[in-house]
């Protein structure tokens, strides 16, 4: 109910996410209306328009980078690449997470929007060792944040923080509040007045 106070008396409320703006199924179907959405830790912001969610700002990683993740990390991760909104992995389907699409190969992402690689690791201490080495190797490119033992890798500079402050200009916002339950949610809530 706060949600829809807030939006009645003139507030956006909105999700702030490290999963692909399309990578809900029907989780969204039983929380509050939202006006807007940061996907992909940051580097999608996205606004309701009728029933869909419409990309208003969108930063892109290049079919390059994925390669170098997956030569570097990929024996040790399993990589969910965030792509035109959607969620694909390489070479084989995970049951688990029933909304992916298998690529036969890392070229099959040429012409997409690659937004995000969400790297899956065996533990907690395994995604921070290799966030840790994502930012030291490919600061200047990339960066990793940690998400208990996940990982979201986004083009450098971006993070739920900078959607954020995205989403405050473009949807003409005065006041953002964050709220988060993960290291990856550090920058949003830094970016946040409240």
């Amino acid at each position: 109910t706060y949600p829809l106070f807030f939006q009645d008396h003139g507030g956006l409320f909105g999700l702030c996410t490290g999963r692909p703006l399309f990578g809900f199924g029907n989780d969204l179907d039983h929380g509050p209306e939202l006006d807007f959405i940061v996907a992909s830790s940051g580097a999608v912001v996205a606004e309701k328009k009728e029933d869909t969610f419409v990309p208003v700002f969108e930063s892109v990683l290049t079919t390059k980078q994925i390669v170098m993740l997956d030569e570097t990390f990929g024996k040790e991760s399993i990589f969910y690449i965030h792509a035109d909104g959607h969620i694909f992995t390489l070479y084989e389907h995970r049951p688990q997470y029933p909304q992916q699409t298998v690529l036969p190969s890392i070229d099959a992402l040429n012409g997409r929007h690659i937004t995000c690689v969400s790297v899956w690791t065996p533990s907690n201490r395994t995604a921070s060792l290799i966030a840790a080495r994502i930012n030291a190797m490919y600061g200047k490119e990339m960066a990793g944040y940690q998400n208990t033992q996940w990982i979201d890798v986004v083009h450098a500079g971006v993070s739920k923080g900078t959607g954020a402050l995205h989403a405050k200009q473009l949807l003409h916002g005065d006041v953002i509040a964050g709220i988060g339950d993960s290291f990856n949610d550090i920058p949003l809530l830094e970016a946040a007045d409240i």
